[in-house]
């Protein structure tokens, strides 16, 4: 959930504006094409990328809420360092964000996605995975309409995960944090995952294959949790390098966000279930 600074200028207040000029150091006008401000933007936040605030605390705290925090679960000195932080912005008094052209910049930042960020992890992901996924979800939340592209995806991820509960999965997440893929969902014939594998069927494709097979199955249920895991965001996997002409190395990660917190949610003005259901129609300065 971020506020993109482009499309909602005009509902920033003069001193916001004026904040994000002067950390900037460029001038944001009104009357520009939202296009051309973007691009502006995004050309600014890339030649930001060994900024030192990027490493503060409470930089690292905003992204892994989600990408919004309410003032109130702010310390002061919290509070302080993100009003002079140029990534982020206060579309009012009771919340901020960070910027939706500054996320746009930080996700092709390899750091964020070894560090197993997220939003880094679904902007890499191929169309192909992103249907997939939002399809393996639609099937299992009964969704009318599944999310559509990776920052529907994302943002959908981030407002089912319970604000005030461990999240899905969350444990089994924890235990097999950096194994082998392989040694958790094993390769054999009989598995739907042999089909991902052999590089013929996306990943997340043969992810729901496999948890509708064990759904019909008397399967343990921790594998259950696991599986519930990689379809909440909890737990990912992507190909490494391990050597000039190996084969990638697909190794499990576990995700650093948890969604925003219920005061959070309160201070935009919703509730986790409203957050949810609204996908279709939510403010195209928010996703």
């Amino acid at each position: 959930m971020h506020f993109f600074v482009s499309s909602s200028l005009s509902q920033l207040s003069r001193a916001e504006v004026l904040r994000l000029q002067k950390s900037l150091k460029v001038i944001l006008r009104h009357e520009n094409k939202t296009e051309r401000l973007q691009s502006t933007l995004l050309s600014l936040y890339n030649n930001l990328q060994t900024a030192p605030c990027l490493e503060h605390d409470s930089f690292r705290r905003l992204l892994t809420a989600g990408g919004v925090l309410a003032t109130e679960e702010l310390t002061s000195s919290e509070q302080e360092e993100l009003r002079e932080n140029p990534f982020v912005v206060w579309p009012n008094a009771s919340f901020c964000s960070v910027a939706g052209e500054a996320l746009e910049a930080l996700k092709k930042d390899n750091r964020f996605l070894r560090s197993g960020y997220l939003f880094a992890f679904i902007s890499r992901l191929s169309s192909k995975e992103i249907k997939a996924w939002a399809q393996w979800i639609a099937r299992t939340d009964r969704l009318g309409r599944k999310p559509s592209n990776a920052q529907e995806l994302y943002r959908y991820l981030l407002l089912v995960k319970a604000p005030a509960q461990e999240p899905p999965g969350q444990q089994s997440a924890t235990e097999i944090d950096g194994m082998d893929l392989k040694a958790v969902l094993v390769d054999e014939p009989t598995s739907p995952m042999h089909w991902f594998y052999r590089g013929v069927l996306p990943f997340y494709r043969c992810l729901d294959d496999l948890h509708g097979k064990m759904q019909k199955e008397d399967s343990p249920a921790e594998v259950h949790r696991i599986l519930e895991a990689f379809q909440r965001g909890d737990l990912i996997s992507f190909g490494e390098i391990t050597g000039f002409g190996e084969p990638l190395k697909f190794l499990i990660r576990k995700t650093r966000e948890h969604g925003p917190s219920t005061i959070t949610l309160r201070a935009l003005g919703q509730t986790t279930s409203e957050s949810a259901e609204s996908l279709e129609t939510s403010s195209p300065s928010l996703f």
